[in-house]
């Protein structure tokens, strides 16, 4: 963001913005809270109250044309409208209930443990994204899908390209996102066909639901074989990166506020709340698009029909009205307002497993790591709508 004329000027693909957005989201919500990009024509919300209207009013502000900033065809979950979005969302629904979840956690426990336990072992330096962060987000997340088999590297390669290509101004990078859901789709094809022929009942995991769901409902909707694939590969690219940037942006804060660390493993803070607060001061998404179904005043200006609309998750979580102090990191705070899964029927499905597994990670942290010190300067994942890491060097110190 620069300023002309004492206006204020904000692109989120501006290089310093991506370095540190704080700063532009704090002019916008005090001066432009709805405010218009004039090279690129996209309204955006920054005040907490505004984007939390906006999540809600899902037959307002749309999301059936994609949630880029260029229009993209219809996809599943977060691309999607009712009615369909409602049918497709109930299919895994019981896969992530607070239930569900509850019977995935000593898996999930377990694999913290023996992440932490090689980050100390370490001889030297780790990288808290490949070496952690990485290694967490999927094998959590593959459990709990039911595909434990599937490539790391070709599943990695995919969630990257799906939200390079959501981050590109110009959407750019369908082709590889489309190339790349199919190697995956190929894999995980294998595994559900495979429990579908054993017609044994399965743990209850995601490929059940989608196997269950081969017979059609009571309106003849039902998931064919290339929509059953499909549905289990739609769910990985938000599932790694939502949880692995959730995961460096707080092993990053770590290092940044042993103060605060030191309260979590003295059992001051719990490490569930230290989660909320890495949510709320660092969120993974730091936006999404919606498109205006309609006319629609915000603050007092109007955003026409078709326009699209940059809901800024971020900039909410950092609202000086909601929360106090909003720009310290304070993990002793109620930050359950945040917005960082978004809210409505938009909400993020798998906030249950990203909270699961980033608080048995700090958890288990907390009882064998004093300190976290950087080990050097990281490289930032590079995408406007995203705020997380693609390296970051650090040393596990124990305590």
């Amino acid at each position: 963001m620069h300023v002309e004329g004492g206006g204020v000027r904000y692109d989120p693909w501006d290089e310093p913005v991506m370095a540190d957005p704080y700063p532009a989201y704090e002019r916008l919500r005090a001066e432009a809270p709805c405010y218009q990009n004039p090279e690129r024509g996209f309204f955006v919300l920054s005040r907490h109250g505004d984007v939390a209207r906006g999540l809600r009013s899902n037959e307002q502000m749309i999301s059936g044309h994609g949630v880029a900033l260029q229009e993209q065809p219809s996809g599943l979950f977060v691309s999607e409208d009712p009615p369909s979005h409602t049918k497709t969302r109930r299919v895994a629904a019981r896969a992530f209930t607070k239930p569900a979840m509850a019977k995935h956690q000593a898996f999930v426990a377990d694999v913290a443990e023996r992440v932490v336990a090689d980050g100390l072992a370490a001889v030297g330096p780790i990288d808290a994204i490949g070496d952690v962060a990485n290694r967490l987000a999927f094998e959590g997340l593959v459990h709990v899908l039911g595909v434990p088999d599937v490539s790391p590297a070709d599943c990695f390669a995919m969630s990257e390209a799906v939200f390079r290509s959501i981050s590109d101004p110009d959407g750019k990078g369908i082709d590889e996102v489309n190339q790349l859901g199919l190697t995956v789709g190929l894999q995980v094809d294998g595994v559900v066909e495979e429990r579908k022929r054993s017609n044994v009942a399965g743990p209850g995991d995601v490929v059940d639901a989608v196997v269950a769901r081969t017979e059609p409902d009571d309106d003849g909707w039902r998931l064919n074989r290339y929509g059953r694939s499909e549905y289990v590969t739609a769910l990985i690219g938000p599932g790694l990166e939502t949880t692995r940037h959730l995961v460096g942006n707080g092993i990053e804060l770590i290092a940044r506020h042993p103060e605060e660390w030191a309260r979590v493993r003295n059992g001051e803070v719990a490490a569930s709340a230290f989660v909320e607060e890495v949510l709320r001061f660092e969120a993974p998404v730091q936006g999404f698009f919606r498109t205006a179904s309609e006319p629609v005043a915000v603050d007092g200006a109007q955003i026409p029909a078709g326009s699209r609309v940059l809901m800024l998750y971020g900039s909410a979580n950092r609202d000086e009205h909601v929360f106090d102090d909003a720009g310290s990191f304070r993990p002793a705070r109620d930050a359950t307002e945040h917005l960082a899964f978004g809210l409505g029927i938009h909400y993020c499905l798998g906030a249950g497993l990203a909270r699961l597994e980033a608080t048995a990670l700090f958890e288990a942290l907390a009882r064998a790591v004093d300190r976290i010190d950087l080990a050097g300067d990281g490289e930032r994942c590079g995408m406007a709508l995203m705020r997380g890491w693609r390296s970051l060097p650090v040393q596990f110190v124990a305590g």
